[in-house]
Formats: structure tokens, sequence, C-alpha cells
């Protein structure tokens, strides 16, 4: 019952992470980059809700919801550590690891540099000052980018690793 628990609380909470990031990647950046400073209410906005704290928060359970199952599967099956599955498991959890750390070390304290800058620059009046905030903020808006890209990368591969994993 414990395994099962713990599997859907992983299964939600891993659906909920990696479907942000894809959304994220695929539509709210780059529609971001396309609105220009006009993105700055909706990126205040999504920072006043706490998105990119509860974002890491979430994907902190997913991955400890995994590792305790995967040490539930460890320590009561004699045998299955060096099997495929295991091993695929193992690097799919690993990746999505390095992909929680690129997001809190990278895409994160860029975001909230972007979110700082766009704050600064929103009540500025037109001219030179605002410009070179906005331009500030592009430069960091690109490392987000980039960043979240390779997370949703990894949580790609990670996502194909849970799927398949029993299956090889």
């Amino acid at each position: 019952m414990l395994f099962l628990l713990f599997r859907i609380m992983h299964i939600v909470t891993g659906v909920f992470w990696a479907g942000s990031v894809f959304f994220m990647v695929s539509f709210l950046l780059p529609a971001f980059g396309q609105v220009g400073p006009g993105a700055g209410p909706v990126q205040a906005e999504l920072a006043r809700r706490k998105l990119f704290q509860k974002l890491p928060a979430i994907g902190i359970v997913t991955i400890l919801s995994g590792f305790y199952m995967y040490y539930l599967r460890m320590r009561g099956t004699a045998g299955w550590a060096p099997t495929m599955e295991a091993r695929v498991l193992g690097t799919g959890g690993l990746l999505a690891v390095v992909a929680i750390i690129i997001g809190a070390t990278f895409a994160r304290p860029n975001q909230d540099r972007v979110a700082a800058l766009m704050a600064e620059a929103g009540p500025m009046p037109a001219g030179p000052e605002k410009d070179a905030k906005f331009a500030q903020a592009g430069i960091h808006r690109k490392k987000v980018v980039m960043a979240a890209r390779i997370v949703a990368t990894l949580l790609g591969v990670t996502v194909i690793a849970m799927a398949s994993a029993r299956y090889l």
C-alpha cells in the first residue's frame, strides 16, 4: 500500500513538473520573447504566485518519492539491482536530479533577475536607461531559455526512461 501511495504521488508530481517545464519551453518562454517588455506583468504575476519556488519543490517531491520507491524495490527484491529495469530507472532518476540542479542554479536565478529588471524598468520613462534595463533582461532571458531547454530535454529522457524501464 505504501508503494502505491508513493507511486501515485510520484506520477502526479512528475507529470505536473515535466508538463509545466515542457509548456514553458514550448509556449510560454517563446511568447515572452515575442512580446518583449509587454511580458513583464505576466512574469511579475508568475513570480508573485511563486511559480519559480513551487515548481522546484514539486520536482524535489517527485525525485524523493522516486528514490524512495527505488529503495523499496532494491530492499524488497533480491537480484533486482543489476536488471535493465533498475539501471534505466536509476539513470532516469539521476537525470531528474541533474535537471533540478540546472533549474535551481541557472534557470531560476536568471529568471529572478529578469523579473527584477522588468519591475525596475516598468515605471521608468522611455529612454536609454529603460532600454538598458530591457537589454540586460534580454541577456538573462536567453540564459533562462537555454537552461529551460536543457531541463526539458533531461526531463523528456527521464519520462521515457520511467515509462519504458519495466518493458526492457
